[in-house]
């Protein structure tokens, strides 16, 4: 069912990049090594995010990223007995590593901390530690992307437990760019 659940929405991130792609391209020149500095602002269901990245590397850009709101995640707590879980990502603070594959699609890898909530076996709040994010964005100047975190949550509290969470849709519109 979970997969189920994340081919439809990984389906629709891919539609609906079609459908904002006639709109002129952000990346003007033929090379992506002219890829630049640029401020994002990320938008999720009842969530937002905004990053700040420089440039460092023909294809590559690192920079911090904040986000605030309740995320949607949908995921699966791998420990004694796996069990799925539905909740929150309320807070999250992390170092962005993106690569620009080409004018349209790229890559993020981001490590991460933050405060989640949510409802499984027992429901309950806990913070993630060890948090390690991957995400794809696909368009030109507005993009859609899916992110996929792995981590720990429930450091310290007797009741650490690995998980695997999707945030399926992600608006990613560029604030700023030089």
């Amino acid at each position: 069912m979970f997969k189920c659940i994340l081919s439809f929405f990984f389906s629709i991130a891919i539609l609906g990049s079609f459908v904002a792609q006639n709109e002129s391209a952000y990346i003007v020149s033929d090379k992506v090594s002219e890829i630049g500095n640029q401020v994002d602002l990320d938008l999720e269901f009842f969530a937002f995010s905004i990053g700040v990245k420089w440039q460092f590397f023909e294809k590559w850009q690192v920079g911090p990223s904040f986000g605030v709101g309740f995320g949607q995640v949908v995921g699966v707590v791998l420990e004694d007995e796996n069990y799925n879980f539905y909740g929150a990502e309320i807070v999250r603070l992390g170092l962005t590593f993106k690569y620009v594959n080409s004018e349209k699609l790229s890559f993020e890898i981001e490590p991460k901390i933050g405060a989640l909530a949510w409802f499984g076996k027992g429901g309950y709040f806990g913070s993630g530690t060890g948090l390690l994010g991957f995400s794809w964005y696909y368009g030109k100047k507005t993009q859609v992307g899916l992110r996929l975190t792995g981590g720990l949550s429930g450091m310290g509290s007797g009741n650490e437990s690995f998980f695997i969470s999707s945030s399926f849709l992600i608006l990613r519109v560029p604030l700023s760019k030089w």
